[in-house]
């Protein structure tokens, strides 16, 4: 699944500019359904390039990541930088 600038969260937030909030909440529950099925068929997600422990365990990555306040995981990176 592509997770960065999917289509289907893309419009989800145009909904949201757009004032239709309930209309984008129904968007993004699809998308995060998509997503959820990705990860029980095992599709990796993770763009982590390093060899990293926690790659594909998100919560802990930010947790740490925010623990440390000394850079982004590289997921949030290309968002932010």
């Amino acid at each position: 699944m592509k997770i960065d600038k999917n289509p289907i969260e893309m419009s989800a937030m145009d909904e949201f500019k757009n004032g239709n909030d309930i209309e984008a909440n129904k968007i993004q529950d699809a998308f995060v359904k998509e997503f959820l099925e990705s990860i029980a068929a095992g599709e990796a997600y993770c763009p982590c390039t390093g060899k990293c422990k926690w790659a594909g365990k998100c919560v802990e990555c930010v947790a740490i990541h925010r623990g440390h306040a000394d850079h982004l995981p590289t997921c949030l990176e290309k968002i932010i930088l």
